[in-house]
């Protein structure tokens, strides 16, 4: 079975479950917490595959990252696919999770890449901008992307709106190259 069918089989069922006993927002914390967890430790997934480590070990660790916050669904959740050989696929199933909760809640995720960080007032400024233009409650997170020489990067629901002066440099060259 493939990776994303896997990861897409416990997303759908933690989030039916979450959702059945009413701790969707709460598993929506923790799916956030070991989204940022994976994305911080590259090496986690490889940690999460060995056999020589015990799943209580596993789970020990990623609930000692997330300073003991996780629920214990979110825990039990995390075990099961540990304890079916499936702790590879724990990061892609809390970002299919992540989808479904945004999907249920009428949320758009947005993701804006700058090359260096804003403060919070104009990421605050940036969400209600763009909360106008959508029509849409967003979820707005910012990535600071050094290799972009100015400009920004705006990822809304697999599109790209690129004003970077890297991606206008690239339009021009294509158009140069093209005649």
């Amino acid at each position: 079975m493939d990776t994303n069918r896997i990861a897409t089989r416990y997303a759908k069922g933690f989030f039916a479950y979450a959702k059945q006993i009413n701790i969707l927002d709460v598993a929506y914390r923790n799916c956030n917490t070991i989204i940022r967890f994976f994305k911080v430790n590259r090496d986690i997934e490889e940690f999460l595959k060995s056999p020589i480590i015990s799943s209580e070990e596993k789970i020990s660790k990623l609930n000692q990252f997330a300073e003991g916050d996780l629920s214990p669904y979110t825990l039990k959740f995390i075990k099961l696919m540990i304890d079916n050989q499936r702790g590879v696929h724990v990061y892609n199933a809390f970002l299919l999770f992540k989808q479904l909760y945004l999907k249920e809640k009428g949320i758009v995720d947005v993701t804006v890449e700058t090359p260096v960080s804003i403060s919070l007032s104009e990421k605050e400024a940036l969400k209600r901008a763009l909360t106008k233009k959508l029509k849409s409650d967003l979820e707005l997170n910012v990535e600071v992307r050094e290799d972009l020489i100015g400009g920004f990067l705006v990822m809304v629901n697999g599109k790209v709106l690129d004003m970077s002066v890297k991606g206008q440099l690239n339009k021009i060259r294509k158009k140069l190259v093209n005649g």
